[in-house]
C-alpha cells in the first residue's frame, strides 16, 4: 500500500504503458521489414520484457531508498543498479549467443525503458490521466 500512496506509482504506470506502445509499433515495423521474424519477435519481446523489469526494479529500490538513511541509500541504489545492469547484459549475452534470440532486438527492446521515460509526460496526460477519470 505504501507504493500506491506516493506519486510514483503513476509513473511507473506510465512507464509501463509506454513500453507496452513501443513493443507494439516496433513489432509492427519488425514484422514488416524483417526476414527473421521469429528472431526478431523474441528478442524484442526479451528486451522490452527488461526494461518493463527495469521500470518496476527502479520504481521499487527507490521506494525502499526513500526510508533508509543517506548514506545507506546509497549503497543499496548502487547495488540494486548492478542488479539492474546484470540483467541487461544477460539479455544481450543471450541475444549474441543464441540464434533464436535477435541480439539488435534485444537493444532494441531494451531502448523502449529510455523513449518511454522520453515520453512519459505525454502518455500521463493523454493516456494515464483520462483511464484515472474514467475509472472513477
Amino acid at each position: 500500500m505504501k507504493r500506491r500512496a506516493n506519486g510514483g506509482f503513476e509513473t511507473f504506470v506510465d512507464l509501463f504503458i509506454g513500453i507496452i506502445i513501443y513493443f507494439i509499433i516496433f513489432e509492427i515495423i519488425g514484422l514488416i521489414f524483417v526476414e527473421n521474424r521469429l528472431s526478431y519477435s523474441i528478442g524484442l519481446l526479451l528486451g522490452s520484457g527488461v526494461a518493463a523489469f527495469m521500470a518496476w526494479h527502479m520504481f521499487i529500490s527507490l521506494d525502499d531508498a526513500l526510508d533508509l538513511a543517506q548514506e545507506d541509500a546509497v549503497k543499496y541504489i548502487r547495488k540494486r543498479s548492478l542488479l539492474r545492469w546484470l540483467v541487461m547484459l544477460a539479455a544481450a549475452f543471450l541475444g549474441i549467443k543464441l540464434q533464436t534470440i535477435s541480439f539488435p532486438a534485444v537493444i532494441i527492446g531494451i531502448l523502449g525503458l529510455k523513449i518511454a521515460a522520453f515520453c512519459q509526460p505525454l502518455t500521463n496526460s493523454h493516456i494515464t490521466k483520462k483511464i484515472k477519470k474514467e475509472g472513477r
